[in-house]
């Protein structure tokens, strides 16, 4: 529908001040808005809210156009709309969640950015295959999570799981990635992304899986984000296939990726 470089000079003339993302080629940064009802360029679904952590994601899974893509963890859908730009609104992407009121923010999402490649499935993401009965070349796992990595932003956030709940996730995010897992077919992509910082919610889920899954093997990221997010010392993890973002260092919401390859057979 737009360029970001469009979309910078229609929200000039409403005085509204933006500035390119370093981090995301797509993305803006408004440090002050209006009430977005009155932003008519967000009626008219031009662009989506959403953090620059976050939008990494769906470059970490970089979807070919044509291609069909399976968002397990789907709701409010921004990483699936998201996706749909990368892939220019060509091929499918099947969005699941398991509340179903959630499904319909997706749905109204993708009506307002004219997005037509989108279908929801209501399901639980560790039954995936059942829920979406196929397979896919690429699948997005965004795990539910602590939320440890967006405090700075949602300070209530620490107050919304009790330490059972938290440290209960682990356990949780292995029984989803292992369920968006079964729905990858051959040589296909299987990213997972939590908005924590804490290690047993991202490596250590990541080192799980691996130790019960050895058909799946970890992918170099390099390739897939921008040199601004790779300090030296990431680099490393970065080339295993993981990232991990913190927001005392980058600025960022935290924000922890790993992209996974699964073996073709034969």
């Amino acid at each position: 529908k737009t360029t970001r470089e469009e979309l910078t000079m229609k929200l000039a003339a409403r005085g509204i001040e933006a500035k390119e993302s370093s981090y995301a080629p797509e993305g803006l940064i408004v440090e002050q808005w209006p009430g977005l009802e009155e932003v008519e360029e967000f009626s008219e679904g031009l662009f989506l809210m959403q953090d620059e952590s976050s939008m990494l994601v769906a470059h970490a899974l970089k979807p070919d156009q044509g291609a069909t893509v399976i968002d397990a963890c789907a709701a409010p859908g921004t990483k699936t709309t998201h996706l749909a730009q990368l892939m220019e609104n060509r091929g499918e992407i099947w969005a699941v969640d398991v509340h179903r009121h959630k499904l319909g923010l997706i749905q109204e999402n993708s009506r307002r950015l004219g997005i037509s490649i989108i279908q929801t499935r209501l399901g639980d993401a560790r039954e995936l295959l059942q829920v979406v009965e196929q397979r896919a070349n690429y699948v997005l796992v965004d795990a539910p999570c602590s939320g440890l990595g967006v405090l700075g932003r949602r300070a209530d956030a620490r107050w919304r799981k009790t330490p059972e709940q938290v440290a209960a996730m682990p356990d949780l995010q292995l029984a989803i990635l292992k369920g968006g897992a079964e729905a990858v077919a051959d040589g296909g992509v299987l990213v997972y992304s939590t908005c924590s910082i804490a290690p047993e919610e991202n490596q250590g889920v990541i080192s799980r899986f691996l130790a019960d899954n050895p058909d799946f093997r970890l992918e170099d990221l390099t390739g897939f984000l921008p040199a601004v997010v790779m300090r030296k010392e990431d680099r490393e993890l970065v080339r295993q296939g993981m990232l991990q973002i913190l927001p005392q260092v980058h600025g960022i919401d935290g924000f922890f990726m790993a992209r996974l390859r699964k073996n073709k057979r034969g």
